[in-house]
C-alpha cells in the first residue's frame, strides 16, 4: 500500500510541475 502512495503523491508532483 505504501508504494501506491508514494506512485499517487508523484503523478501529483509531476503534475504541479
Amino acid at each position: 500500500m505504501k508504494t501506491l502512495t508514494f506512485s499517487t503523491l508523484q503523478t501529483h508532483t509531476l503534475k504541479l510541475l
